[in-house]
């Protein structure tokens, strides 16, 4: 029996390590843990470049260094000097709900990174996703996936 019960406890624990692994090689944390940014940016460009002003014009485009802004210790990347000086003009409103964040993955306590070119503006406020699978899902009860996801990032 006891040898039994050590072999069951080795798989849990190597199981929960298996688990832990994957979540840093694929850049997922719970937001508990407090080990991710305010806001995504790899090499600390927000959005890999997209002009975020450009999502709310329907289709989001590459941003371009000569046209960068820096705001909340992060670049911003955008297409040409109008939508550089609109997103200055009042940046919160431009910034990506939930830091950037896959929404799906903030909704269930987690933060993982998203693709740019998976997005949904909702109620003037921008949503980006992982995976086209997880948009889907977020059309079909936009208010339910952002109370979850509001009650995750603002609890933690």
């Amino acid at each position: 029996m006891k040898k039994g019960l050590k072999i069951i406890g080795g798989l849990v624990v190597g199981l929960l390590l298996l688990i832990g692994i994957s979540m840093v090689l694929m850049d997922i944390s719970p937001i508990s843990l407090g080990m991710h940014e305010s806001i995504i940016a790899k090499d600390g460009v927000a959005i890999d470049g997209y002009d975020v002003v450009s999502y709310f014009h329907g289709k989001p485009v590459n941003g371009y260094s000569e046209f960068s802004a820096d705001y909340k210790d992060i670049t911003w990347y955008f297409s040409d000097a109008t939508n550089r000086e609109t997103f200055l003009a009042d940046p919160d409103f431009y910034l990506p709900q939930f830091g950037g964040y896959c929404s799906k993955a903030v909704s269930a306590g987690f933060v993982a990174p998203s693709e740019p070119d998976l997005w949904i503006v909702e109620d003037n406020k921008l949503y980006l996703f992982s995976n086209l699978e997880v948009m889907e899902e977020f059309k079909e009860d936009p208010a339910k996936m952002i109370n979850a996801c509001n009650h995750e990032w603002t609890s933690n």
